[in-house]
């Protein structure tokens, strides 16, 4: 096939797929109380709460798009954490960024994806703990990481 102007998007999408087939599709994730865990306290995200859970994997690159809002928290844990969809686990260890609302106040925080892990710890900025907090914690997040 000769390659133009024209056609280079539609050929670099029809040779992605016939590497990765069905890559530009996403899984939505159901809700589920036991994808979201505190190492001390408690946290309850609603199926309201969850506004997007999905993901895609491109041969070892998995892409997550998360989004809660109005989930609840006792206790102030060190970190959120969220389960890696799709049963797959980390290759080697990540990070990356998240927005956040923590108890009314809006910032950016940092994820840690541990080697061997099966979840997404999600931090506050300055290594500081989530406050407790009622229908007022949000996470939004776009992440891109390496499974096993």
């Amino acid at each position: 096939v000769l390659v133009t102007v024209s056609n280079f998007n539609t050929h670099i999408r029809d040779n992605f797929l016939s590497i990765f087939p069905g890559g530009e599709s996403w899984t939505a994730v159901a809700h589920a109380g036991g994808n979201f865990t505190v190492p001390s306290g408690s946290i309850t995200i609603a199926s309201g709460d969850q506004s997007l859970f999905r993901y895609q994997r491109v041969g070892k690159t998995l892409h997550v798009q998360f989004a809660i809002g109005t989930g609840t928290i006792t206790g102030t844990p060190a970190y959120v954490s969220v389960l890696i969809p799709g049963g797959y686990t980390s290759a080697v260890d990540q990070v990356g960024v998240h927005w956040y609302l923590d108890n009314a106040t809006y910032d950016v925080g940092v994820v840690s994806i541990p080697s061997g892990g099966t979840t997404m710890r999600f931090y506050v900025k300055n290594a500081g703990n989530w406050q407790a907090q009622t229908d007022l914690l949000s996470i939004r997040a776009s992440l891109t990481f390496e499974v096993a």
